[in-house]
């Protein structure tokens, strides 16, 4: 994924009100793949390999390592979604198509299968029985943002989307926030210069267009039969989300007329909304170190926590 250095139209940002202050940075010899979550001790981050996890601290720089893959078999693959939430470590593991397992992590692993309604590509755990997915639902391939009970796999609320596009849903592909402060879910679009605000029951409350003058996956699609081809490499405009106390936060892949000094070191664009209006806010930069892109971000009280590949790195937010 490369950040794009000629934008599509002239835009411009400005200067956040918060700007983060880099704390300090744990150099790791675990492939990072995602951060799970966090709790008041430290940040819980899933590595490449299948059942690893790295817990690092907020003070301190003892990184622990946890191995599930040992005593669980269900870690044998990578196929599956980690949700750190209330002290419990969450997985929603692949099986097959839309077979999942929903896993608890605690002490000693508890398993439970459950068969979700459909094929499902993205989560959020909003509560320890609770996972909102998008996923795909009826013979028409609808794309679709659904609240499922983990506990008996039941579809309890649907938000659907018109596939239009006939790219196989690429351009309906997008990342979670939740914001428990303002008890609102975000489901913003990787390639669309967009995002949805919803209520924990799946109702929209507002579609917003983020600052970023791109709209469409920069490649050309052929659909034979149900398979597709895209010719060029599809574009994301947004890389990463994370969501706080009433803002939305928003790694942009999208170098603004007036970041070129920012595209020029590599540096990260993060746009900040207001998630009661979708209102843009102003942006601030994050460094990347070549062939080090940040992978993930996570507010946690004034802490803005970012991960790459072999680096965990802690900024504390100076308004």
């Amino acid at each position: 994924m490369k950040l794009s250095a000629e934008p599509v139209e002239a835009f411009t940002r400005y200067p956040a009100k918060a700007y983060p202050e880099l704390l300090f940075q744990h150099d790791v010899t675990e492939d990072i793949f995602d951060i799970s979550g966090c709790d008041s001790t430290g940040i819980y981050l899933r590595t490449s390999k299948p059942g690893k996890f790295i817990k690092a601290p907020f003070q301190g720089d003892s990184i622990e390592i946890i191995d599930c893959a040992t005593v669980n078999p269900y870690f044998s693959t990578n196929k599956f979604h980690s949700h750190y939430l209330e002290g419990e470590m969450f997985f929603i593991a692949t099986k097959a198509h839309n077979d999942f397992n929903h896993v608890l992590i605690n002490n000693e692993p508890i398993c439970h299968e459950v068969t979700l309604p459909n094929a499902i590509s993205r989560t959020l755990l909003l509560k320890n029985d609770i996972l909102i997915a998008r996923g795909i639902s009826g013979a028409g391939k609808t794309q679709t943002l659904q609240k499922i009970n983990l506990k008996d796999g039941a579809a309890l609320q649907e938000y659907s989307f018109h596939d239009d596009y006939q790219d196989a849903g690429l351009l309906q592909d997008g990342v979670f926030s939740y914001d428990p402060y303002t008890s609102t879910i975000t489901y913003a679009f990787l390639y669309q210069n967009g995002f949805l605000s919803l209520d924990t029951n799946l109702k929209l409350k507002y579609a917003a267009k983020t600052i970023d003058q791109r709209e469409g996956i920069g490649a050309r699609v052929t659909k034979t039969g149900s398979a597709y081809t895209y010719e060029g490499v599809p574009e994301r405009v947004t890389s990463m989300t994370t969501a706080f106390k009433g803002t939305l936060y928003i790694g942009s892949n999208i170098y603004a007329s007036n970041d070129s000094l920012a595209s020029g070191s590599g540096m990260l664009p993060i746009d900040t909304y207001a998630l009661t209006t979708g209102q843009y806010k102003g942006s601030f930069y994050l460094k990347q170190d070549k062939g080090e892109r940040i992978r993930k971000i996570l507010i946690h009280s004034d802490l803005l926590l970012a991960c790459t590949r072999t680096k965990i790195i802690m900024y504390r937010l100076v308004h």
